[in-house]
């Protein structure tokens, strides 16, 4: 049995990867924690399913656009997500370090999460 999330993310520099990341990063995380896998894919595996990788790794491993990429390029050294994936990446860091300052600072308070908005 098998659980799809099919995501048309078109490979140019305008594409528009940064609103489905939060989607598929909990559906990833759900797929690995219920003990199953997760296959992510695109044509050749170089520009979005690399991206998507490295804004999962991100957001699940706490690390940079930097670090993410080196993990990924570990695994599968084609990954090379093209400028706009890049740059998207670079802004999807700043919003995970941006939660993460606030449920730091919602933690000293209370148990509330800060939950990220879908982004358009």
């Amino acid at each position: 049995e098998f659980d799809y999330l099919p995501k048309p993310i078109k490979d140019d520099d305008h594409a528009k990867l940064l609103k489905h990341l939060p989607e598929i990063s909990n559906f990833i995380t759900c797929a690995i924690e219920s003990g199953g896998k997760a296959l992510v894919h695109c044509h050749k595996g170089v520009n979005r399913s690399g991206a998507v990788l490295v804004g999962y790794l991100m957001s699940t491993q706490s690390i940079s656009y930097v670090e993410a990429l080196a993990v990924a390029r570990q695994a599968r050294p084609c990954v090379s997500p093209r400028a706009g994936m890049a740059q998207q990446l670079l802004t999807w860091e700043h919003i995970l370090s941006l939660k993460l300052s606030c449920d730091q600072a919602l933690d000293k308070g209370s148990q509330t999460r800060l939950q990220l908005p879908p982004i358009r």
